[in-house]
């Protein structure tokens, strides 16, 4: 099982208003075992303000652009040579 925060919700939780709600979303996953997923970061000041959270997983254009689906397989061979013989 996995929570999921968009990058909407990213952008919200640089204002002070909306941290709290950031962070209980992140303690709530971190308190029922579930691995929280933060779509949509972009900037090196917000993965570090959710790394700090306790956010466990990211995506978003900081981390790497789209691209195309049959991409994928490389992609993965060249972060883990393990991974070489699924790709």
């Amino acid at each position: 099982m996995r929570g999921q925060m968009s990058g909407e919700d990213v952008h919200l939780m640089l204002k002070t208003s909306t941290s709290a709600v950031v962070r209980a979303v992140i303690a709530m996953g971190s308190s029922l075992g579930i691995k929280t997923t933060v779509e949509g970061v972009e900037t090196p000041q917000q993965f570090n303000q959710l790394k700090l959270q306790g956010c466990t997983e990211a995506q978003g254009y900081l981390l790497s652009p789209p691209g195309p689906a049959a991409e994928v397989k490389g992609l993965l061979a060249a972060i883990n040579p393990k991974l070489k013989a699924i790709a």
